[in-house]
């Protein structure tokens, strides 16, 4: 009897599996991922159904992953841990498939040996063969769908690699972030520290100079009132200087009225005083040339030694007067 066709079965399988092709045939709200594979001796077509959910939840996680918001750190740090565990597990796991891969392997080659053998004995009982055919692609299926199962979870677990790097480099960038930024809140800090102390400086300043200010007020005031009293001495000094040049200005015109007057007297007592001299050198003259004394002048008791004598006193008076009067104006 001849060896047995390996039929087209359906299997449940996990995502990310390449050369996929995706039809809306199951219930539920699954979908049917149809692939194809060779193992063994043929090509075998194989359809398996993927849960949307678990896409979905795939894309939430990557989405989830790529969020780099400085707070959300700590929660990136809790992923990458979790990520790490998941990919200590997924390596547990695989290195189990690989053995149950092996095994199965080693199973199907036996039964490839048996039926082999059973080519040789032509004789034997169909349904033997049957069963160990179905037993054979049984166990071919189960093998692909190991192999599949450690091919995506191998991909898994170099996405999830790419991810974790991807994450620790954003890490250490947000990290260098802030440093940066501590940094610089160190320096904003000195800068302010250094403000307030010049801004206290300057208050300081402030009040020293405000404190000058009135001090140099008051100063000002009292200068002003000394100069308003200075001013108000100043002129009732000139008030009085000139009332004083008023009362001297009039004491200088009557002066000057009474030096008229007494210059006026003085060529009316000189012309006197000639007009005496005239007549007393007559006289004497006269006198000398009779030796006689006139009976005129004998009838009035005058002499004219004593008139000459009255003539000579009444120019020394004049004389006295106007130098009197010449001393006062001057």
């Amino acid at each position: 009897m001849g060896r047995g066709r390996i039929p087209e079965l359906l299997v449940v399988s996990a995502p990310s599996m390449t050369g996929r092709r995706w039809t809306n045939g199951a219930r539920n709200g699954e979908w049917l991922n149809e692939f194809r594979v060779s193992q063994g001796r043929g090509k075998q077509r194989f359809k398996i159904m993927e849960n949307p959910t678990t896409i979905d939840r795939e894309r939430e996680t990557a989405e989830k992953f790529h969020n780099t918001d400085e707070g959300e750190i700590s929660e990136l740090l809790t992923k990458i841990e979790a990520l790490k565990s998941e990919k200590l597990q997924l390596s547990h796991e695989n290195e189990g498939m690989e053995e149950q891969v092996n095994k199965l392997n080693q199973k199907v080659d036996h039964l490839h040996a048996m039926e082999e053998e059973t080519d040789e004995w032509e004789d034997e009982d169909s349904s033997f063969l049957d069963s160990i055919a179905e037993r054979s692609a049984d166990l071919e299926i189960e093998v692909n769908r190991l192999q599949h199962d450690l091919i995506s979870s191998t991909r898994e677990v170099g996405e999830a690699k790419r991810e974790v790097i991807g994450l620790k480099t954003g890490l250490e960038e947000k990290a260098l972030v802030i440093e940066r930024l501590r940094s610089e809140i160190a320096e904003f800090r000195k800068e302010k520290v250094k403000v307030e102390k010049k801004g206290r400086e300057l208050e300081t300043k402030i009040r020293i100079l405000e404190i000058r200010f009135k001090e140099e007020k008051g100063k000002k005031t009292r200068v002003q009132d000394e100069m308003k009293e200075r001013i108000r001495e100043f002129r009732k000094k000139i008030q009085y200087l000139e009332d004083e040049v008023a009362e001297a200005g009039d004491e200088l015109r009557r002066s000057k009225r009474v030096r008229r007057q007494c210059q006026k007297k003085v060529m009316g007592l000189e012309e006197k005083m000639l007009e005496f001299k005239d007549t007393v050198d007559e006289k004497t003259i006269e006198a000398a040339m009779s030796r006689k004394v006139d009976i005129d002048c004998q009838d009035k008791g005058v002499n004219v030694p004593i008139v000459a004598a009255g003539t000579v006193a009444a120019i020394v008076v004049a004389a006295a007067m106007g130098n009197r009067c010449l001393r006062k104006q001057s």
